[in-house]
């Protein structure tokens, strides 16, 4: 548990709040511990004493819910803990592959045993792998194939996800579906919903569908809710979300479903494995005497990789979704002699497949799909254009889901710890995590106040920390300058503030003029750290106030120099000089310069 919170969590072993043990009991513990009945038992329990033990001894550090509090929500957690532990929807890759090798009667401490498992499973069919998986992290494992890691992202408050779950279109509905199956339902013979069911439902769940719809003078008269396609989705999708259940011929609420509104959030997460599970594709061709749904298992499938590119990339046109989506499908069939107009016509089928799921999607509160507007054709109009990307309460799933199979990183964790705690930890974090999670905690203060905090932590800030820092203060820019301005008398930052000044424009780059070894090396150094080896090259005329093109011989001249500060700052400019610069004579002079240095014994 310690090592989750160090791990996956803030890190901060001594700080303990009621969301800490949400995400430890609720969602990792679950995703990708083994336990029997009886040490998962043991678990709460054993929480508690830690917590206790904490209190008594004056370790339970400022910022952490009160004890009482801490100890009251385990107790809430105790049930849903246990069941989260038996839930397969909740169980990480590695947990599922492991629990199905424990069913084969693999010996998990034979090596070869087990890498002899999984090459049969990834060769093995589709439907066993989505078997042991479910369909919907079959689908995320293969759109994950070929990524390493996500991008850092920041995780909205609880609060806020469970608003935006909670007033989700399909969750509304969800929750009426719900209550209207708390007192059990008959189905039909076929397992579907009876009429007289059906004709409340289209109304207490305000859906779109007609049941004896009337055309001129004709009327068709419903005989099956399976016609009622909103009605019908809703009803197998709530049962993939496991939020119903059919037993003996009856449909009744679960566990998870009189739950909805108090765990809202793992409900809508249920809910889009539930989607991706049952395919809105395949759903909406339940009934295809024509064929044209061929597309439909091809299409579904792709949803997981939609959703990995949308968080990665913020938006996508939808056009240009459904565009990728057909060159996939001709790819994987064989349509040469298929005439162009039916092409057209599947295409367009294709395209209407995808604008269907992205609208599942947004009522499920995951998307948003903007900038929609109506195209006319011969036979009347459609939707084209759009945009989609994903929302707060998508980011959460998506990371939640991808996090399975990839490095996701979640940053936010530190918005709370001073600037020098924030740059400690931060030195430890890849350095695309480590600026998100900077910038994360800049935005949650006023850009002026965070400035002058990041500032005067930089006494103290290691070398990596530094480019960390200044790298923040470039993001906020302008605003920072006052603080940035302090350090003009530090002999170790002002070359990092002269740097910083003159890439926000505060200073004119032609008046930075330095005389003397060391100063040279301070300033280059900062450059180095700050904007990498080539940006040393344009700073050195700017630092000996001549042109690149006319002044190379001063500029070789002051470079053969550098060597005499004797520092590893020295050889680590002379180094970048030499490796990148552009005039052969310049170059050269660092490689002497960096001779002599590595003489002098640095």
């Amino acid at each position: 548990m310690l090592g989750f919170k160090w791990s996956y969590l803030d890190g901060h072993l001594g700080r303990w709040r009621t969301t800490d043990l949400d995400e430890l009991l609720l969602e990792l513990y679950p995703r990708k511990v083994v336990a029997d009945r009886e040490l998962a038992e043991l678990t709460v329990p054993a929480v508690a004493g830690l917590l206790e033990f904490l209190d008594e001894q004056g370790l339970l550090a400022p910022g952490s819910d009160p004890l009482p509090g801490l100890l009251a929500r385990l107790e809430a957690l105790r049930g849903p803990f246990l069941e989260a532990l038996g839930d397969p929807s909740r169980h990480g890759l590695g947990k599922s592959l492991f629990g199905a090798m424990m069913a084969d009667g693999v010996d998990l401490d034979d090596d070869a045993a087990v890498g002899g498992w999984v090459e049969a499973f990834n060769a093995g069919p589709r439907e066993e792998r989505d078997r042991v998986l479910g369909p919907a992290m079959a689908q995320m494992a293969a759109a994950s194939e070929g990524r390493r890691r996500l991008r850092p992202v920041t995780i909205a408050p609880v609060v806020e996800l469970e608003q935006a779950a909670r007033e989700a279109p399909a969750m509304v509905r969800f929750a009426r579906f719900v209550d209207h199956v708390t007192t059990p339902r008959k189905l039909t013979e076929k397992g579907n919903l009876k009429l007289a069911d059906a004709r409340e439902l289209v109304e207490l769940l305000e859906l779109d569908d007609r049941l004896d719809e009337t055309i001129g003078e004709r009327t068709f008269t419903t005989r099956s809710s399976t016609e009622l396609p909103t009605l019908d989705l809703t009803f197998r999708w709530a049962r993939a979300a496991r939020l119903v259940k059919v037993r003996k011929g009856e449909l009744s609420a679960t566990q998870a479903g009189r739950r909805l509104d108090r765990d809202v959030l793992q409900i809508a997460y249920q809910a889009l494995h539930g989607l991706l599970e049952l395919g809105v594709t395949a759903h909406h061709y339940r009934h295809d005497p024509y064929g044209f749904g061929w597309h439909a298992d091809e299409v579904d499938a792709e949803v997981p990789a939609w959703l990995l590119e949308l968080y990665e990339h913020g938006s996508l046109d939808v056009e240009a979704i459904a565009a990728e989506t057909w060159e996939l499908l001709l790819e994987r069939f064989d349509l040469d002699d298929v005439p162009a107009d039916k092409l057209a016509f599947h295409r367009s089928l294709v395209e209407n497949a995808v604008r269907r799921i992205l609208g599942r999607l947004e009522e499920l509160g995951i998307v948003t799909v903007e900038d929609v507007h109506q195209v006319e054709t011969l036979v009347g109009s459609r939707d084209g254009g759009g945009v989609v990307a994903l929302s707060d309460l998508g980011v959460w799933a998506v990371q939640r889901m991808a996090s399975v199979h990839l490095d996701a990183p979640v940053v936010g964790t530190l918005t709370e710890v001073p600037a020098g705690e924030l740059l400690r930890q931060a030195t430890d974090m890849a350095e695309d995590v480590a600026r998100a999670e900077l910038d994360a905690w800049v935005a949650q203060r006023d850009v002026v106040d965070a400035a002058a905090e990041l500032v005067d932590a930089l006494p103290a800030a290691g070398e990596v920390a530094l480019g960390l820092a200044f790298g923040a203060l470039l993001r906020i820019g302008a605003p920072a300058a006052p603080a940035v301005r302090t350090l003009g008398e530090d002999p170790r930052l002002s070359a990092y503030a002269t740097v910083w000044l003159v890439d926000t424009l505060q200073i004119d780059a032609e008046d930075v003029r330095v005389d003397g070894v060391e100063g040279q090396v301070a300033l280059l150094h900062a450059v180095l750290d700050l904007r990498g080896a080539h940006a040393v090259t344009a700073w050195l005329p700017l630092m000996l106030g001549v042109r690149s093109d006319t002044g190379r011989d001063a500029i070789a001249a002051a470079v053969e120099q550098l060597w005499r500060d004797r520092s590893e700052a020295a050889g680590e400019v002379l180094d970048a000089i030499a490796a990148v610069h552009p005039d052969k004579p310049v170059a050269k002079a660092a490689r002497k310069a960096l001779f002599k240095l590595r003489s002098a014994g640095l």
